[in-house]
C-alpha cells in the first residue's frame, strides 16, 4: 500500500492517499490473479503459537502483499503455494496466514492444510494454497521423526492432468551443529528419499495414504520440491558414520542418484534433486554467500547472529529443471527464456551488512526490509514454476458442398492457451498434424503461449462426385500437455457440375426453332420449349444457373420469354416460350447466346453456353419469291418445280405438304394479284401484257383441272 506518510511529506491530502492506496492494491490484485505459471515461497515464519502471527500481522500482511508485487521475469503474481514451517498446534496459525492472503487478494481462494499430528516442539508443518490455481491431490505426512516429521502435498495445476502433479516435501530438519543433530537430519532426508512405506492421513497414528513415501517410488516424471528450513550451515556437512562422505546431509541426499547404502532396496533416482542455484559450499558466515542466505533478517532478536546462513531451501528434481512442461523459471533451464533467476531469497540482493539485519541492504523498499526484519528470523524463498502448454485447435468453416475439381482446404490453427501473463510462464507447444480419408497433408510445429495460432491447409479430394469424410488429427509431445490430443471428422459433398441441355436426357447445347413461312395474321405464333439442367451423379449434381441472355437479330419479331435464373436443381426444366409476331412481312432469325454457370460453390464453372436460333418469313400465299406480290415470277418458280419433292416455300410449295403440285398451283392462282399493304411493299401497276399472261397461265391451270377431272388427280404423289 501507499505509504500515508510519504503522502503527508509531499501535501497529499488523506483522500488521495487512500484512493492510491486502493489503486495499488488494485493493481497487486490484478498481478496477483494472473493465470499460468505458479509461485511457490517456503517461510520458516517462527509463528509456533497463534498470538505470534497476531503480534506480527502487519508485518506478514505487508510481505505477503509485496510478495504479490514484485515482478521478476515479467512476472508479477501472488504465491501460490505458501510452504511454512513452525506452525502452531492444530493448523491455526495456517488458517491465518490463509485468511490474510485472502484479504490481501479480495478473494475466498486461500485454504490451509496441516494433518501431521505432532506437536512436541511447536515445529509443525503444512501449507497454504491457491485453489484458483491447484487443486489438491491429496496430502499426508510421513511417519517417522515425530515432531520434524515432514509433510507432503500432491497439487494439480488447475486445467491439467496428473502429468502436471507437483509434489511438495515441507520439512523442518532439526537444528544443531552436535553430530546427533546431524544424524536426525540425514535419517529424515534418507526417509524423504527411500522410505518404502506409504505416507500417513488424518491425525493421530493416520491411516495410510497409499503412496509411497519416499519419492525415489514416485512417477519417473514426478515434479518434486524439496522445500523447508534445512538448518544446515554447509554443503558439506558430515554426520560422521559409515556413510560415504559428504552424503550424510539433506542437500547432498536430495542431490544423490541412489540410495548411498547397500541394505536398501534398488532404487530408481527419480527423487534425484538439484539446486536451481547451483550453489554448493560452506554457507555459513560467507560473505560470498551473502545474497543467498535466508537468516536471520532481523540483525538482533529472535536467535541472533544477523544474516549468516542459508537454511532455507527449494530443490527440485531433475524433471523440474529441463525447462519442459512445469518446470523451474530461470536462465539456462532448458529452453526457457528467463533472463535471471526466479528463485530468490525475498529482500536480499546481496548489498546488506553480512552478520547485519537485512535493512541495511536495498533488496526492497524500506518498509518491506523492515517488515521481514520483524516477521521471522527468516526470509521467504521465492520460486516460480513454469505450466506445461495448453493445446487449443480450431478449425476453419468446413463448406457443406463443393463441385468436383474444386481446390479446397480445411483450415486448421494451433493454439498454446495456457493461460499467463508472459509467454514464458507456460512450456512451448510442440505438435504434430496429420490427417486422412478425404483429406491429405501433415504439419508440425510449436508456438508459445500468448502468440498467435498457427494455421495449416489440409486438402480435400474433389476428383469425383460424391460424399467425402476428412480426418484430422492434432497431437502434442510437450510435456504434461493439456488437451495434447484433438481429433475431428469434417465433411463435405462433393457435386458435378451443372450441364444445361434443351433436351431432358441428352446433351444438346444448340437449338433450332422454325416457324417456316406463315400468312400474316394479327395473333402471335407461339412455340414452346424447356432448358433442362441433366443429373450426372444422382443426388450429387450441382443447381444450375442461367447468368446471361443476349440476343442477335430480329428480336423485336423473334423472341422468347426467358429470363435470368438460378439453382435449378439437377433432373429439373425450366419452360419457356417462342413468339413469332406476324405483324411485319419478310424472312426473320434471332440468335439468343445463353450463358449458364455452377451455382455459387467453390469450384464453379461459368460461362457454359446454349444458342437458340429462331427463324420464320411472313408471306402471301403464293409469294414464293417474298416480294410481296404474287405474280408471274411465282407462277415462274412454281413451273419450274413442279411434281418436284423435298422444297420449300420458295421454290413453290406453299403448303408445305413437301410437294409441288396442283394444290401449291391453286393456292397461287387463288392468289395472285395480291400486293401486301405494307409501307415497305408499294403496291406496283402490272403491265397490260403481264396481267394476261398471268390470266392466261391461270386459265390454262384451271382448265387443265377442269379437263383432268381435278387438278389433285394429275398428281397425286411428287416425283
Amino acid at each position: 500500500m501507499i505509504d500515508l506518510m510519504f503522502c503527508h511529506q509531499h501535501g497529499y491530502p488523506r483522500s488521495v492517499a487512500r484512493f492510491l492506496g486502493m489503486l495499488m492494491f488494485l493493481i497487486a490484485s490484478l498481478a496477483g490473479n494472473a493465470f499460468g505459471q505458479l509461485r511457490l515461497v517456503t517461510w520458516n515464519t517462527s509463528t509456533s503459537g497463534a498470538s505470534s502471527f497476531t503480534a506480527r500481522q502487519s508485518s506478514f500482511n505487508r510481505v505477503l502483499s509485496y510478495l504479490g508485487q514484485e515482478t521478476v521475469n515479467g512476472i508479477a503474481r501472488n504465491v501460490d503455494v505458501l510452504i511454512l514451517q513452525e506452525q502452531s498446534v492444530n493448523g491455526i496459525t495456517l488458517q491465518k496466514f490463509a485468511n490474510e492472503l485472502n484479504t490481501i487478494t479480495g478473494s475466498s481462494n486461500y485454504a490451509a492444510w496441516t494433518q501431521n499430528p505432532y506437536n512436541i516442539d511447536g515445529m509443525q508443518t503444512g501449507f497454504v494454497y491457491n485453489l484458483a490455481a491447484v487443486q489438491v491431490v491429496f496430502e499426508d505426512w510421513s511417519p517417522t521423526d515425530s515432531s520434524r516429521s515432514t509433510s507432503r502435498i500432491c497439487l494439480r495445476p488447475v486445467g491439467y492432468g496428473e502429468d502436471a502433479d507437483l509434489w511438495v516435501y515441507n520439512t523442518h530438519f532439526k537444528s544443531g551443529t552436535a553430530s546427533s543433530d546431524q544424524i536426525r537430519r540425514r535419517d529424515t532426508a534418507i526417509a524423504n528419499r527411500w522410505q518404502t512405506t506409504n505416507g500417513r492421513i488424518g491425525s493421530g497414528s493416520g491411516s495410510d495414504s497409499g503412496v509411497p513415501w519416499g519419492s525415489d517410488f514416485l512417477v519417473a516424471t514426478a515434479n518434486i520440491v524439496y522445500a523447508g528450513d534445512f538448518n544446515q550451515q554447509s554443503s558439506y556437512e558430515d554426520a560422521g558414520n559409515t556413510y560415504p562422505t559428504m552424503m550424510e546431509n539433506p542437500y547432498e541426499i536430495y542431490k544423490f542418484g541412489t540410495a548411498p547404502f547397500s541394505s536398501s532396496p534398488p532404487t530408481t533416482g527419480y527423487g534425484q534433486a538439484v539446486d536451481p542455484l547451483g550453489q554448493p559450499g560452506s554457507w555459513h558466515d560467507n560473505t560470498s554467500f551473502k545474497s543467498i542466505h535466508t537468516q536471520n533478517p532481523a540483525g538482533s532478536g529472535f536467535v541472533g547472529g544477523g544474516m549468516d546462513d542459508r537454511f532455507d531451501f527449494q530443490m527440485t528434481s531433475t524433471d523440474l529443471v529441463d525447462g519442459e512442461g512445469t518446470s523451474y523459471l530461470g536462465p539456462g533451464v532448458g529452453d526457457c527464456p528467463a533472463t535471471v533467476h526466479s528463485y530468490r531469497t525475498l529482500g536480499n540482493n546481496g548489498t546488506h551488512a553480512l552478520n547485519g539485519a537485512i535493512t541495511t541492504g536495498t533488496g526492497a523498499p524500506s518498509d518491506v526490509l523492515v517488515a521481514l526484519a520483524t516477521a521471522s528470523d527468516h526470509l521467504p524463498v521465492v520460486a516460480d514454476y513454469q505450466l506445461p502448454a495448453k493445446m487449443s485447435v480450431q478449425m476453419g468453416t468446413t463448406p457443406g458442398e463443393v463441385l468436383v475439381g474444386a481446390s479446397i482446404s480445411e483450415s486448421v490453427t494451433i493454439s498454446n492457451t495456457a493461460a499467463v501473463n508472459v509467454s514464458l510462464g507456460a512450456d512451448e507447444l510442440d505438435y504434430q498434424v496429420s490427417s486422412g480419408l478425404g483429406l491429405s497433408g501433415a504439419a508440425t510445429g510449436t508456438v508459445a503461449a500468448l502468440a498467435s495460432g498457427n494455421s495449416h491447409l489440409l486438402v480435400w479430394d474433389t476428383a469425383s462426385a460424391g460424399h467425402r469424410q476428412g480426418m484430422i488429427q492434432v497431437t502434442s509431445g510437450s510435456q504434461a500437455v493439456a488437451d495434447g490430443s484433438f481429433q475431428a471428422f469434417p465433411s463435405i459433398d462433393v457435386l458435378d457440375h451443372a450441364h444445361p441441355s434443351f433436351h431432358p436426357s441428352q446433351e444438346v447445347h444448340e437449338m433450332h426453332i422454325d416457324f417456316g413461312v406463315v400468312a400474316p395474321g394479327t395473333l402471335p405464333e407461339l412455340r414452346s420449349a424447356a432448358l433442362w439442367n441433366l443429373e450426372q451423379t444422382a443426388g450429387y449434381t450441382a443447381a444450375l444457373d442461367l447468368d446471361s441472355i443476349e440476343a442477335a437479330g430480329a428480336v423485336e419479331t423473334l423472341h422468347v420469354d426467358l429470363v435470368l435464373f438460378f439453382d435449378l436443381a439437377s433432373g429439373e426444366s425450366r419452360s419457356f416460350q417462342a413468339m413469332f409476331d406476324r405483324t411485319a412481312s419478310g424472312v426473320f432469325s434471332t440468335t439468343y447466346f445463353l450463358s449458364f454457370s455452377d451455382e455459387n460453390l467453390s469450384g464453379e464453372i461459368s460461362d457454359i453456353p446454349l444458342n437458340l436460333h429462331l427463324s420464320a418469313a411472313v408471306a402471301l400465299p403464293g409469294d414464293a419469291n417474298l416480294d410481296g406480290m404474287v405474280n408471274v415470277n411465282d407462277a415462274t418458280i412454281l413451273a419450274d418445280n413442279w411434281g418436284g419433292g423435298g422444297i420449300d416455300w420458295s421454290g413453290g410449295d406453299f403448303n408445305s405438304d413437301g410437294c409441288v403440285n396442283a394444290a401449291d398451283a391453286s393456292i397461287l392462282a387463288a392468289n395472285w394479284g395480291n400486293i401486301l399493304p405494307l409501307p415497305e411493299h408499294a403496291a406496283p401497276v402490272p403491265e397490260s401484257g403481264t396481267l394476261g399472261m398471268a390470266i392466261a397461265l391461270a386459265t390454262a391451270l384451271v382448265s387443265l383441272r377442269k379437263r383432268n377431272g381435278g387438278i389433285e388427280s394429275l398428281r397425286n404423289t411428287c416425283g
